[in-house]
């Protein structure tokens, strides 16, 4: 539970949760590990989406008895869901924390909000379900106040940039921009705030200190796929669009090499994408064949692939079912031997 044990002027931080059917001890775990961050709790928001009745009295219980304030919501998604935590909060600064996620003992210093930055980044350490080694994600540089240009390289690959957690954003300056969660994206969402954040010019200080840890797990994105597949195709078109964007605010000499690596990632996801639906759904892919063709068709006047994502696209343009079954099966294969 929250302890008054420090002035209130010192409680900085509104720590917005969204849930969704998501395991009950991941979650208490999850406001267990908020609360190690006592001195700069002004208050935890636990959105709840929407789960289950029987998950909701749950959460809602937990909640309650960790000093945590619960908000249902009907099911709209976890845009809208962190979109209504910035509503609600009263904080100083926001920080947005997964429900399966946790934070690190200690993630935050007093300092951090030294020169009171707008936007506030940490390290993040990423935990694949079934793989031994951790990921640890950073930048590499020794500079403590960073500017945006700086930033946007970033961007293209995974990194800190594609994720809104392990940071905390002045609510003022969200406020003042107008910025918050594009409802309407069910994947890339994370991406598009952020980098919409970083293009507002905020003043960023970056604490090159883990304060986050990142349960992933491949489900998750599998599960939305299956769910609405045209919506994630047309959510990954838009985040390639982004990346095209933010490309053109790059230097002319690193143009070339990250559209290629833009490209490439598009190619792969687009590919992951299609050979999802073809397996769950062939019927619904070859009757929705033309959306697919036409991205694929997209990409691969945009730059020179190597010969695998050639051969990748080609076989989505002109249905080519059996070299695309071959790769959906054996990433599936290749993910069921990993979970042994």
């Amino acid at each position: 539970m929250i302890q008054d044990t420090q002035k209130d002027s010192n409680r900085y931080v509104s720590f917005i949760v969204p849930v969704y059917n998501k395991s009950v001890i991941q979650f208490k775990k999850c406001l267990n590990s908020i609360l190690f961050q006592n001195n700069f709790i002004k208050e935890i928001l636990v959105i709840d989406d929407g789960s289950k009745a029987e998950l909701g009295k749950e959460y809602a219980l937990i909640s309650k008895k960790l000093g945590a304030r619960y908000i249902y919501q009907k099911n709209m998604g976890v845009s809208s869901a962190r979109n209504k935590g910035i509503k609600e909060a009263r904080g100083e600064y926001i920080a947005f924390v997964d429900a399966d996620d946790i934070l690190k003992p200690q993630a935050i210093h007093f300092q951090d909000f030294d020169d009171k930055p707008d936007l506030i980044i940490y390290d993040v350490i990423k935990k694949i379900s079934n793989f031994s080694e951790d990921k640890i994600f950073s930048f590499p540089t020794k500079a403590v106040y960073l500017k945006s240009k700086e930033l946007l390289k970033y961007a293209f690959s995974e990194s800190l940039i594609n994720w809104s957690v392990a940071k905390l954003y002045s609510k003022k300056f969200l406020v003042n921009h107008n910025l918050c969660f594009n409802e309407s994206l069910k994947q890339g969402e994370d991406l598009d705030f952020v980098s919409r954040a970083i293009l507002s010019e905020p003043h960023i200080k970056y604490c090159s200190r883990i304060n986050y840890v990142y349960n992933f797990t491949t489900s998750t994105g599998d599960k939305r796929i299956e769910q609405d597949p045209l919506g994630i195709l047309h959510d990954a078109e838009k985040i390639y669009k982004l990346h095209i964007h933010l490309l053109e605010l790059m230097p002319v000499r690193m143009q070339n090499k990250l559209n290629q690596l833009v490209c490439s990632e598009a190619a792969k996801e687009l590919l992951r994408i299609t050979t999802m639906v073809l397996i769950k759904k062939p019927r619904y892919f070859i009757k929705n064949h033309s959306k697919f063709k036409s991205y694929a068709s997209e990409l691969k006047n945009n730059l020179t692939y190597n010969s695998f994502y050639r051969k990748s696209l080609s076989s989505i343009e002109k249905k080519n079912i059996l070299f695309l079954y071959f790769y959906g099966y054996s990433r599936l294969i290749y993910h069921k031997l990993v979970k042994k």
